[in-house]
């Protein structure tokens, strides 16, 4: 009776035996998996570097006007909202609208964009997932002043193509949660357009956008993104 007892106690552990090793540990929070996922982030711009490039006509010569330089918050009010999706451990495409407000006196001028971007992951160390990103998009600032009568627009509308290109990381605080910082390089082509005369049509203005000059932007942003 006991050997029999001993001989059914072996047999279930020697059924149970290839469940246990073929048992996985789960993932542990922060492990920085990306693959297959969305993201939606927030970031400001904490350190910014600007200015911008004149190409005279007549010379042909280049020179950097309207140089500034501070942090968040000195001159210029900066942030960014974007949502991507992870195609692979290595590589994700998505879309990022940015804007900025600068106060300069009785005048602000705003400032809003859309660009898609793709970005690359480099090499995985647990919960940091280094990246590099590149995006194309396009943008509108407009310069108001406000007034007896309510806000004016101020100075010419100004549109503009652009490119960026960025270094960065992705902290992972827990496995949706990560914090993220980055370096950014912008050059932006700036097209205006004169504003109508006071009482005259809105046409009346050039109906062209013309070239007036570029912008160099130089940035480090932080922020924080939620995976899912």
């Amino acid at each position: 009776m006991r050997g029999g007892c001993w001989a059914r106690i072996v047999g279930c552990a020697l059924l149970l035996s290839p469940a246990v090793a073929e048992a996985k540990p789960s993932a542990m929070p922060g492990s920085g998996d990306v693959a297959s996922r969305g993201r939606i982030a927030f970031d400001l711009e904490a350190v910014y570097l600007q200015g911008t490039v004149l190409t005279p006509q007549a010379q042909g010569e280049l020179w950097l006007r309207d140089q500034e330089a501070g942090v968040f918050g000195y001159r210029r009010i900066p942030g960014g909202l974007s949502a991507s999706f992870a195609l692979s451990e290595w590589l994700a495409i998505g879309g990022r609208f940015d804007w900025a407000v600068e106060p300069r006196g009785e005048e602000i001028t705003i400032r809003g964009g859309f660009s898609p971007f793709a970005q690359v992951f480099f090499a995985r160390d647990r919960n940091v997932r280094p990246f590099a990103y590149a995006r194309a998009g396009a943008g509108r600032s407009n310069t108001v002043r406000a007034a007896d009568d309510g806000v004016r627009a101020v100075g010419p509308r100004t549109w503009y193509p652009m490119l960026g290109v960025g270094l960065g990381t992705h902290v992972f605080v827990t496995e949706t949660i990560s914090f993220d910082a980055k370096f950014g390089l912008d050059q932006r082509w700036n097209l205006a357009r004169p504003l109508a005369p006071a009482g005259a049509d809105a046409d009346a203005a050039s109906a062209s956008w013309r070239y007036r000059d570029t912008t160099l932007a130089t940035s480090i942003a932080v922020g924080f993104s939620q995976w899912f």
